[in-house]
């Protein structure tokens, strides 16, 4: 009978990253079942992280000078509860490097410390001069562990689109214009095609008034927790957003997903994303994002900025 293992995952890092890298926290899940695995992320992860459900625990540091006190301080009685035999450093910081790996090192054991490398993880033994190198490669993950057994789930139609109009979890200078989301709610809404909104506390401005003036929205902006957005990114026919946190986390459903950025470059290269940019948001036009959803409408005429059924 194998002895059970405990693992350590460092993972210090923003938010938009963090999700990016749950791929890879899910294959060191599935390499390691039986292991007692706990998961370190900022406290704007948490949520997240718990429930994923990916880890037997979470704890909770933060980026800051105060912040690291307190995580060393909750690393020690960690450290005093159980033996550390794996790390999995995702982070690859000064902090992490240094400070939390000598921080583990006792004269009686040292961990095998694992740092983040392309496809997999380079694994530094005590007493070899040489790490070796572990496949672990980033799954392409649907975040079908997300899923809400909320009420709100009554009141999503059986086909909508889903818009991510505001700056989401953090700031951004990458908002489309509210008066372009407001002309995509009206012309969807035309077809018979409902709206769902989600968004922030700092986006319900942005959501009152696009509802405003088109009426039929459904609005879930600060309404709903973080982790219900998967579940309703899952059932969307497409989803609409910034380039934010928010519309990242929609994404990795799966559902076909237009981000809308003054980046050229999309962090994650999943075949359901496009990435449509400008040098200004406003260079980004309706035409161009309702013609990229042929899949919600296959009849949308660009030259004439009409719907060809109602020529």
């Amino acid at each position: 009978m194998e002895t059970t293992q405990n693992i350590l995952i460092i993972a210090l890092l923003p938010i938009r990253e963090m999700i990016e890298r749950l791929g890879i926290v899910k294959s060191i899940r599935d390499k390691y079942p039986q292991d007692r695995i706990t998961w370190l992320v900022q406290s704007n992860f948490e949520e997240i992280a718990v429930q994923s459900r990916l880890s037997d625990s979470v704890m909770v540091g933060n980026c800051s000078l105060i912040g690291y006190f307190v995580l060393l301080s909750r690393l020690k009685k960690y450290r005093s509860q159980k033996t550390v035999d794996l790390v999995f450093d995702l982070t690859d910081s000064f902090f992490s490097n240094w400070v939390l790996r000598s921080y583990f090192d006792t004269p009686t054991h040292k961990p095998v410390w694992g740092k983040s490398h392309p496809n997999g993880f380079l694994l530094y033994h005590s007493g070899q001069p040489e790490p070796t190198f572990m496949t672990l490669s980033s799954q392409t993950i649907d975040l079908s562990f997300y899923e809400s057994s909320g009420e709100f789930l009554n009141r999503l139609p059986a086909r909508f689109v889903l818009l991510c109009p505001g700056s989401g979890l953090g700031e951004t200078d990458s908002i489309w214009p509210v008066a372009n989301y407001v002309k995509v709610a009206r012309i969807f809404l035309d077809e018979h095609i409902p709206v769902v909104l989600v968004g922030s506390k700092k986006d319900k401005d942005i959501a009152r008034f696009i509802k405003k003036q088109v009426p039929g929205c459904i609005d879930f902006v600060n309404k709903i927790k973080l982790t219900d957005i998967p579940a309703i990114a899952r059932r969307a026919a497409a989803i609409i957003g910034n380039d934010t946190e928010l519309t990242y986390f929609a994404a990795f459903t799966r559902t076909k997903t237009i981000i809308l950025s003054l980046k050229k470059q999309s962090h994650i290269l999943l075949p359901n994303v496009l990435l449509l940019n400008g040098r200004v948001m406003g260079d980004i036009s309706v035409d161009l994002v309702l013609e990229n959803l042929p899949e919600v409408l296959p009849t949308y005429n660009r030259v004439n900025g009409v719907l060809l059924s109602r020529i």
